[in-house]
């Protein structure tokens, strides 16, 4: 204050303005608001005013702060973060920041973390200078069943046989997970014990279930009937004692087959080889075909007997019918089959069995039998020439 005489007067003035310029007893305004405002001393009936103007501050981003600041998910799991600007004032301010972490917790730009490992990451938003950061705790995924696959998952079996069923389990990531589970199936003709082996009482289809808590898994068994085939009777080819040009025919090599069961087919017929000796000369009869055609007098052809297989389980099966015997050529020829082949077959019969005269009992001729077949058809074709 100032007297008439401009000396300087001490007083304490009482201040004021309007309530946005924020003045106080002191003489300190600190406005809420932009504007212009009057600022009063007044000191008894003296007054003195000053004029205040208020603009918009300029915008510094002083801190940014992460939310939230701490998380802590399960591998497979994500986490968002969301982060704000304030200026000097605490006032909010807008920014668009950048998002950044190690590789493996997977952060993007949008502040979404979705980790490929396990461990602790800071994630980081950035706005020019300024850096907000939060904490993310990332642990092993909880193992949680997702299915159960069964295997085979379709199996068809015949009425008498038993299945077993394997059970895996897998969580949501596609990884397996160990389980116990518990076997059941559609019907108790399915015969399915709490291994997951199946022996049906019945035929039919049934429905295989192995469940875990709340987590089933499934497969199909298809039972069909069984069947089973006889053999056909057997059949006994001659004993025949020849003469100088007579020929004996050849053994009848096995019987007919049976008639298959329910899904198969009849047995099949042996095949013999049948071998007469006499001092050189021989006749040597392979599946019913006379390779050597001379068989000297008063030698007696062994018997050979053959019985069909039994019929396979299955489709209704066929029979299979005897081999007819054949007649050798004739005396003292050579077949026309011998030419070709006789080579490899002369090789062939040294380890092939022949029935010996009358006992059934097979023996092999080795190289004792390939001498006397190699003194045969010399004799033979000697025999032959003359003739002609």
């Amino acid at each position: 204050g100032f007297d008439t005489l401009n000396n300087e007067v001490s007083i304490t003035p009482t201040w004021s303005a309007s309530t946005s310029a924020g003045c106080g007893s002191s003489g300190t305004c600190t406005p809420t608001a932009t504007g212009t405002f009057t600022v009063s001393a007044t000191s008894g009936e003296i007054v003195g005013t000053a004029t205040l103007n208020v603009t918009e501050a300029a915008v510094t981003l002083a801190r940014i702060t992460v939310t939230p600041p701490f998380a802590t998910i399960a591998l497979g799991s994500s986490q968002t973060f969301t982060a704000t600007g304030f200026d000097t004032l605490n006032n909010e301010v807008s920014i668009t920041p950048t998002w950044s972490a190690s590789t493996s917790a997977g952060c993007g730009s949008s502040g979404t973390c979705t980790p490929t490992a396990t461990g602790t990451f800071t994630v980081s938003a950035t706005s020019g200078e300024i850096v907000g950061t939060a904490t993310l705790n990332v642990t092993e995924a909880a193992v949680t069943l997702a299915r159960i696959t069964v295997t085979p998952p379709f199996a068809t079996i015949a009425l008498g046989s038993s299945q077993t069923f394997t059970a895996t389990g897998f969580d949501t990531l596609n990884n397996e997970v160990s389980i116990t589970p518990t076997w059941s199936a559609s019907s108790m003709s399915a015969g399915c014990g709490s291994s997951g082996t199946c022996t049906p009482s019945a035929t039919g289809t049934f429905t295989v279930s192995a469940t875990s808590g709340e987590i089933v898994g499934t497969a199909t068994l298809n039972v069909n009937a069984s069947g089973t085939g006889t053999g056909g009777p057997e059949t006994t080819g001659g004993i025949t004692t020849v003469g100088e040009t007579e020929r004996p025919g050849v053994a009848t090599t096995g019987g007919s087959g049976g008639t298959g069961g329910s899904g198969g087919t009849g047995g099949n017929t042996l095949s013999t080889q049948i071998v007469c000796v006499s001092n050189a000369l021989l006749e040597v009869i392979f599946n019913g075909a006379t390779l050597l055609s001379r068989t000297p007098m008063g030698v007696a052809c062994g018997t050979t007997t053959g019985a069909g297989g039994t019929g396979n389980a299955g489709n209704s099966g066929n029979n299979s019918n005897a081999v007819a015997g054949q007649e050798s050529g004739p005396t003292g020829a050579l077949p026309a089959q011998v030419m070709g082949p006789l080579g490899q077959a002369l090789a062939n019969i040294a380890n092939l069995p022949s029935t010996a005269t009358g006992s059934g009992e097979p023996i092999g001729i080795g190289v004792a039998g390939l001498a006397l077949i190699a003194a045969g058809l010399i004799l033979l074709r000697r025999r032959h020439a003359t003739m002609r």
